[in-house]
């Protein structure tokens, strides 16, 4: 876990909305991002935690980050998300009325002695400021558990009662599990689209995400690299990996996310068409790669995974950029 005090280098944070703040939670600690599920209410409970709902067998205390700074609750909309922690206490999500992705930040000052316990410091990322959250305190121990407020903190917080068919519809699939399921030690996922479909990237390795800027085109570069682009000063290498995905480029591939990495000292930005999830992968979970990869020989290809009612492919993004040709130390600076 991110603890700011002496922390002097640049950490990788989850960033997400409430209201008008940016908060942020140390990557390591995030299990999994989801759209709100429907909420049940839960008894002897601090008035904060507004509901829970099952995550694949685990019953999930979900906490209003409003009504625990001491705000008042404010409804959310049914695109809202919840984002599901991995704390000493177990797991604990967090309402957030939208998700911004994965980011550096560097940390500026610890704020403990003059803001609230849940609050650990404040991050510069990119251009703005974040608020980083101590996933610790988001549930603490030491709180009073008196009788739960929590069904009519439910009901001011949930969106219109008309899109509760809908929410509950998600919870049922949040639920699913597999009775012999053997839950062992699970790896982060970068879950993103290219084109139509899914892949996910270990999150080991992945600085952040952002927005595609105007890349500039280098000279004598095979069509792989788009060429360059500035990030905060920094020059990123743009690159396409359709090809060895097996993906056809055509004039309706559409990029507008990059996935910031860092491989043998070079700054990459891989093009995804956009950022779809965090997700916490297990083992068993995995599947065997799909046939027509294992027949071309594609080693970077790990295997497949059900997400969301869709097949995800895994891929080993270090291994990729270095056996399917995608020869980096061409680019001129």
């Amino acid at each position: 876990m991110i603890s700011i005090a002496g922390l002097p280098a640049e950490a990788t944070v989850v960033t997400f909305q409430v209201g008008d703040t940016r908060f942020g939670l140390d990557v390591a600690c995030v299990r999994r991002m989801v759209r709100l599920p429907e909420l049940s209410a839960t008894e002897e409970m601090p008035p904060f935690v507004v509901g829970v709902f099952n995550l694949q067998g685990v019953v999930v205390p979900v906490v209003d980050l409003r009504t625990r700074l001491g705000h008042d609750p404010v409804a959310y909309g049914v695109e809202s998300s919840v984002v599901v922690l991995e704390t000493s206490r177990g797991p604990v999500a967090v309402l957030a009325d939208s998700l911004s992705g994965v980011s550096l930040a560097l940390p500026l000052a610890d704020a403990r002695e003059s803001q609230h316990e849940l609050v650990a410091g404040t991050l510069q990322a990119g251009d703005g400021l974040l608020v980083l959250l101590d996933a610790e305190q988001i549930l603490p121990t030491h709180l009073a558990m008196p009788a739960s407020l929590g069904e009519a903190a439910r009901h001011a917080v949930l969106p219109d009662p008309d899109a509760w068919p809908q929410l509950r519809e998600r919870a049922r699939g949040y639920a699913i599990t597999e009775d012999d399921r053997d839950v062992g030690e699970a790896r982060g996922l970068a879950v993103v689209q290219i084109d139509d479909e899914l892949f996910g990237f270990s999150l080991e390795g992945i600085r952040e995400f952002c927005g595609l800027e105007p890349v500039t085109p280098i000279p004598c570069c095979p069509p792989h690299v788009r060429g360059s682009m500035n990030l905060r000063g920094e020059l990123v290498t743009v690159m396409d990996i359709r090809r060895p995905l097996g993906i056809a480029v055509t004039p309706a591939s559409i990029d507008a996310d990059l996935i910031i990495c860092e491989i043998d000292d070079l700054l990459l930005g891989i093009c995804v068409s956009a950022v779809i999830d965090v997700h916490a992968l297990e083992s068993s979970q995995l599947l065997p790669p799909p046939a027509a990869s294992m027949a071309t020989g594609a080693p970077y290809l790990k295997g497949e995974v059900a997400f969301e009612g869709m097949m995800l492919t895994l891929v080993d993004l270090p291994a990729l950029l270095t056996e399917a040709g995608l020869e980096v130390d061409e680019v001129v600076h």
